[in-house]
């Protein structure tokens, strides 16, 4: 008997969810998660075009290549071992199958915590401002993507992205990034 009620209430709680919680709860729709998480792509993604960029100087720019694996390894710190764009794919598909919170997260802890993740990368300001020179029209395509064609960096665009890079990881030993 127990099994069924169990049934019951879930089907219940699935159907409220459906229909009477949908479009009026404040948690981010899969449209909103699925901005921040093009947004955490973008830098993902321009980190890895810049490192790539700074392996095809001559002569390659190590200390360059160690700095973006140094932000890149503070980004998965900040966020449970992975980019923050996987955990918000993660959540997104979970949105776009319409599988509920209730049943991604296992305790509201996580939820808030995936919340939070959400509301710092939706803001583009935020973006903007920690990542400024990744985030530079100068080097976006149409698309506002980091442009990823074959071209070689010069000396002066090397050093906005490592400045942007050094501030980013000194306001985030300082505490002042999140």
């Amino acid at each position: 008997m127990l099994p069924i009620r169990q049934f019951v209430e879930d089907w219940k709680l699935r159907w409220y969810e459906l229909f009477v919680m949908d479009g009026h709860s404040e948690q981010p729709t899969y449209y909103e998660i699925h901005d921040a998480e093009t947004n955490a792509y973008r830098i993902t993604w321009g980190l890895g075009v810049f490192k790539e960029r700074f392996q095809r100087r001559y002569p390659v720019n190590t200390d360059a290549i160690q700095l973006i694996g140094e932000v890149e390894q503070a980004l998965r710190d900040d966020h449970g071992g992975r980019l923050p764009c996987d955990v918000l794919s993660f959540w997104c598909w979970q949105r776009l199958r319409r599988i509920s919170d209730r049943r991604t997260f296992a305790t509201p802890e996580e939820k808030n915590a995936m919340v939070a993740i959400y509301e710092r990368w939706k803001d583009e300001a935020w973006i903007k401002e920690q990542f400024w020179a990744i985030k530079n029209a100068a080097y976006l395509d149409s698309s506002g993507f980091p442009d990823s064609r074959l071209k070689r960096l010069s000396d002066e665009d090397c050093v906005p992205v490592l400045q942007s890079l050094r501030d980013w990881l000194a306001k985030r030993k300082n505490g002042q990034v999140y």
